[in-house]
């Protein structure tokens, strides 16, 4: 004797069996699709793929237009202000940034250096990785950078001791700090 029928309820199953369902039978693990329509697969599809990347690229390469053409060293020009240094006067890892993007995309090494060193060395890093997922949208494969897994405690801290070292108000490190006041 069952105390839970098949529809759920508590009353004590009496029959001897189930009783026959009352609606249309539908798998639990199946939904039903309109006509056409293909259940989602975890998988997109190589067109969905190469849009998504287009969009990315063109998406990328307007905002190194815009900040190629618009000096973000022109305090009047439309570029957002840090809130860290905004409120406390304190440089965060990323402040020069965006001024040592617009010197290196002008070619001028020793300017991105003078606004955010850190800057220097991770834009590269981070456009090899943009390039080589574009690339693998389109089947192509490029050699992937095995990072140690001590980088996961190596990159905070490094953040962590640049922002610090930046910040401090001694003669031989004032080069690190973004150079606004």
């Amino acid at each position: 004797m069952a105390f839970l029928g098949s529809q759920g309820n508590a009353e004590p199953d009496l029959t001897g069996g189930d009783p026959e369902p009352s609606g249309p039978s539908v798998e639990p693990s199946r939904s039903v699709l309109p006509p056409g329509v293909q259940p989602f697969t975890g998988q997109s599809t190589k067109r969905t793929r190469i849009l998504l990347a287009g969009a990315a690229t063109l998406t990328l390469g307007a905002a190194c237009l815009y900040t190629f053409m618009v000096d973000p060293n022109v305090p009047t020009n439309a570029y957002p202000q840090c809130p860290l240094k905004a409120f406390t006067g304190i440089d965060c890892p990323g402040c020069g940034g965006l001024r040592a993007t617009h010197a290196l995309l002008h070619g001028d090494i020793a300017g991105a250096a003078d606004h955010n060193v850190l800057a220097l060395v991770l834009l590269p890093v981070m456009a090899y990785m943009f390039a080589r997922w574009v690339l693998a949208q389109f089947d192509v494969t490029v050699p992937r950078v095995n990072w140690p897994r001590a980088f996961v405690w190596i990159t905070p801290a490094v953040l962590i001791v640049f922002t610090v070292a930046r910040n401090i108000p001694v003669p031989g490190l004032q080069w690190l700090n973004s150079g606004l006041n």
